[in-house]
């Protein structure tokens, strides 16, 4: 199990020293519990990586996402960890249930479902999230199914390029557009303040709830 250390002459996560087994990878979670002495130390997503999952739990650094960042699971952030960079997460789960947990720390990067093309995946919103944009990506036709209690708030553009299904929460706060070329049937709350949401191609379907708030749509 991949714990980062720190203990290498860079800040990079492809930094094999920073790791105490080695650079996670699609199979091996990424911990960052600033353990030891450098367990601190501010990470750089460079190049871009991928992981299982990860769990930031502990950790007083900073990460910064000059890359992306791939995981292939659950996510657990921490209010104690610092964000930099212009990147996000990419979430391409390869099996059902995997939780999405902010713990209170605000994202405010972007945030892009993608599968694998293998057959369709499931993420759990345990608590609320905030994110800049929200998409879904899809390999070979499978939807991602969005469930959990937690609200995911989305501050620019929420773009859904296939179908999307589940009974996930989603708020629009700002003036970016909701837009799809398929069939939704996943729960949408739009709160969308003074600013104005353009929706675009949206067609509603199944157990589909679109409520809307204020401002104008």
């Amino acid at each position: 199990m991949p714990i980062w250390t720190g203990n290498g002459s860079t800040n990079n996560w492809s930094d094999t020293s920073n790791w105490d087994t080695g650079v996670p990878s699609n199979s091996t979670p990424a911990i960052f519990n600033g353990s030891g002495s450098n367990g601190n130390k501010n990470c750089f997503i460079t190049p871009s990586a991928i992981c299982s999952s990860i769990d930031l739990t502990g950790y007083q650094g900073t990460i910064s996402f000059d890359n992306s960042l791939e995981i292939r699971g659950s996510v657990t952030l921490a209010t104690s960890v610092n964000f930099t960079g212009s990147q996000g997460l990419i979430l391409g789960a390869i099996s059902s249930n995997s939780l999405l947990t902010s713990n209170g720390k605000w994202l405010d990067r972007p945030l892009t479902f993608r599968t694998n093309g293998t057959g369709g995946f499931s993420y759990s919103f345990t608590d609320n999230w905030r994110v800049t944009n929200l998409s879904t990506i899809f390999l070979g036709g499978n939807p991602v199914d969005i469930q959990g209690s937690g609200v995911c708030e989305v501050q620019g553009d929420f773009t859904i390029n296939q179908l999307t299904s589940g009974n996930g929460n989603f708020r629009l706060t700002g003036a970016g557009s909701l837009s799809t070329s398929q069939v939704i049937s996943a729960r949408i709350n739009i709160v969308s303040g003074s600013n104005t949401i353009a929706i675009q191609n949206l067609a509603l379907g199944g157990t589909a709830i679109l409520t809307y708030a204020s401002g104008t749509v």
